[in-house]
Order: structure tokens, then sequence, then C-alpha cells
């Protein structure tokens, strides 16, 4: 499986070591973060990185999530679009599921699209820095990540996929989101984005949070 490393530790039995310079993406799902929107969406996060010196158009990812008996329960899945050349991106795949379903474990895995995306590439910046916007009170772990976005790209986008991911001082994933915002950018216009989040400590608020915009595809 592709990203060895993660997947190895979650399931060594099904895993074939992978040299990172043999694969085009390195893919490293590091956490499950549980119970997102009442406990029916639970995130696969990590990172993901092009290894090649050439954009990736598009890349499917597919994490296999499995209960503490390794029976499988679902996928988690995203989509990440316009991978420049060594980058190294934020992933959140999503799978929904009952509220009463939990998964424990993980493979990842991932699949290039041999026909690419029709229509030019898309260039979105985010611009400043992304901030935090907690909901009102002293204790609650709710609010908005909120940032602009900038279209450098040639062509008019009318929706942005916002991937977020926020880690601790040690660098320990503790949240995510992951949504689709519709607003119309045209080429050099800037517009401000922004996607609600859970399940994020007060004291996370002064913490970088990695984010990643794209424009939604169908």
């Amino acid at each position: 499986y592709p990203g060895g490393s993660t997947a190895c530790r979650s399931r060594p039995r099904r895993c074939r070591p992978v040299a990172p310079t043999a694969e085009p993406v390195n893919l490293e799902i590091d956490k499950l973060v549980q119970g997102i929107q009442n406990g029916t969406r639970t995130y696969a996060v990590g990172t993901i990185t092009n290894q090649t010196s050439a954009m990736i158009r598009e890349v499917e990812v597919k994490v296999g999530i499995f209960d503490a008996q390794e029976q499988e329960l679902g996928r988690a899945e995203a989509r990440v679009r316009d991978l420049k050349p060594g980058e190294k991106a934020p992933i959140v795949a999503v799978w929904e599921h009952d509220p009463e379903v939990r998964g424990v474990k993980w493979v990842p895995n991932y699949d290039i699209p041999t026909t690419p995306p029709a229509g030019p590439l898309t260039d979105l910046a985010i611009v400043p820095d992304p901030w935090f916007q907690p909901d009102a009170g002293s204790s609650v772990e709710t609010g908005k990540i909120v940032t602009d976005v900038k279209n450098l790209g040639v062509q008019a986008v009318s929706a942005v996929e916002v991937t977020a991911v926020m880690r601790g001082a040690d660098g320990q994933v503790i949240s995510a989101a992951r949504d689709v915002v519709l607003v119309a950018i045209m080429p050099g216009e800037t517009k401000p984005v922004e996607i609600r989040y859970e399940r994020c400590p007060d004291y996370l608020r002064g913490q970088p949070v990695q984010v990643r915009v794209q424009a939604a595809g169908q």
C-alpha cells in the first residue's frame, strides 16, 4: 500500500513495504478524528506529498476503516487536485456512518486517475494566514476557520473546497475540518472563506492551522 509506514502500523499483516522514491505520491494518515457532526462523520487525517517534479492534476484517496476486530466498516475518501511539485498538503478524508459505529484502525491507499480533469489548471492561494474565530463562551470547542482566498488562475471558480488540520505544539493531530464553500471568485479576485470546526480545545487556537484550498469538483 502507498504510505507504507502508517499502513503497516495499523494492519501489519496486509502491508508491503514501499520505498518512498518508488511512488509519485507519499500518503500518510496520522489519526482518525471521531464524532464530527453528531457522531456521523469521521475524518482520516494526515498529509499527502507530491514526490515528482510535475503537477499532479488529481489524486483519489481511499482509507479503509476497520473496527478493533479488524472488520472493515467503510472507507474515508478525498480528492486532492492540482498538487504542485514537491507540495506537502494536509489531507482530510471523510467517512460518513451511523452514530453508533466507531473505527479504530485504518489502511490508506490512493489512485492517480489516468484521465485528468477537463479544463485548465486552477490556482487558489490563501492570503493572509488563516485564523480561528471561536463561538461565544469560555469553554466551547467549536467555531470557524476564516481566511481570504485569491484566484491566481485563468478561470473563475464557483465553489471552493477547504481542508484544515489543527495540530498541537508537538505536531500531533488534534482536530480537522473539511467543507465546500459556495463562493464565486473571478481571476485576480480575492474573497473571504470560512468553514466550521468542532472539538478543537481553546488552548490550541494560538497554534497554526494547516489549510489548503482547491476548486471544488463534481
